[in-house]
């Protein structure tokens, strides 16, 4: 029985049939098995945090195990082959794994979110590079056979309005990232407008939230929303840092959620977020990974946003600008 996997693997590297994954200064060949892999990045003094698990995920996939890689509006469906290698060019791709994808006489085949199920979608918005997908094993071997019966006029008309879609999407992101960064939009300043963007994200993810007053304590720690969530894991608590940057964002945040002491309470996940609308120095990278403080920079913040746009309250869109014109796109 072959294992199911979601990688976050470039889009570029479908052309050529591979999956990527990042770490572009360790060559994934160079190792024998996933333990060598990872006893070498201890020794470089790499903290890896919840990203071990990626890494084995990603070593330990063998031919014959199925892999989604999710793109905008959709996903490709790929079946994992001997060949691995290591190249650079594509970032975040450059240890890679050779991949027959879906396709019909040659043209992978682009598969619309809308075809998946609420409980496969849901799980493909999880901020993992490589996440296991064994639970869907059914419903991901039925797309397959469903992706092998279209037509190759019918994988080209999906493919072409797919690609349109994508390409309004990029523009669309750029300029929304452009406009939050820049405050052009109706948010209330001195980023409490930020804050209660994030709350309602949340509440829309499930979460109880609730944005805290400034300066909790005596020393650097601060908190600007708190937010729990109860189900089957427990209690889930997480602690979240915001700051509306132009630029650069750097680790003066992660220091303060660094500094803030867990409950001792073990019922308790919890779970420390810095999202910035800027980007993350070299800095701010290091510190999160070696405290394993989750991280969310400009342009992941806009993704999530536009993934619940359509779920985001009628005001908060107005404040942010946003607008829906249907747009028409003809196949040649």
């Amino acid at each position: 029985m072959p294992n199911y996997y979601l990688v976050r693997s470039p889009e570029v590297l479908v052309k050529d049939g591979f999956i990527g994954y990042g770490w572009g200064a360790i060559p994934f060949v160079e190792f024998d098995s996933a333990n060598s892999l990872i006893e070498h990045m201890r020794s470089k003094k790499i903290n890896l945090g919840r990203q071990e698990k990626q890494i084995r995920r990603f070593f330990n996939i063998q031919p014959g195990d199925i892999v989604i890689v999710p793109v905008s509006r959709a996903i490709y469906i790929a079946q994992a082959m001997e060949e691995r290698l290591y190249e650079r060019g594509v970032v975040f791709g450059e240890n890679r794994i050779k991949v027959n994808f879906v396709n019909k006489e040659g043209v992978p085949v682009r598969i619309p979110r809308g075809s998946l199920t609420n409980q496969l979608s849901s799980r493909l918005k999880i901020r993992m590079s490589v996440v296991g997908l064994n639970g869907f094993g059914d419903e991901i071997n039925k797309l397959i056979e469903q992706a092998k019966s279209l037509s190759l006029k019918e994988v080209g008309y999906r493919n072409a309005v797919q690609q349109f879609q994508e390409k309004a999407q990029a523009e669309f992101e750029a300029e929304f990232l452009a406009a939050l960064r820049s405050g052009n939009v109706g948010l209330e300043s001195g980023g409490y407008g930020l804050e209660k963007l994030i709350k309602e994200l949340l509440v829309l993810e499930g979460y109880e939230a609730s944005i805290l007053g400034k300066n909790q304590g005596a020393d650097i720690s601060d908190i600007d929303i708190k937010a729990t969530k109860n189900d089957w894991l427990g209690d889930q608590v997480l602690y979240v840092q915001a700051k509306h940057h132009k630029g650069h964002s750097d680790d003066h945040g992660i220091k303060q959620l660094k500094a803030i002491e867990d409950p001792n309470d073990q019922d308790h996940v919890v779970t420390k977020l810095f999202v910035t609308t800027g980007t993350l120095s070299d800095e701010a990278i290091s510190l999160a990974n070696e405290y394993d403080i989750r991280t969310l920079n400009g342009e992941e913040l806009v993704k999530w946003l536009v993934e619940r746009l359509d779920d985001l309250s009628a005001d908060t869109k107005l404040l942010l600008g946003v607008v829906s014109v249907p747009q028409l796109h003809r196949y040649p």
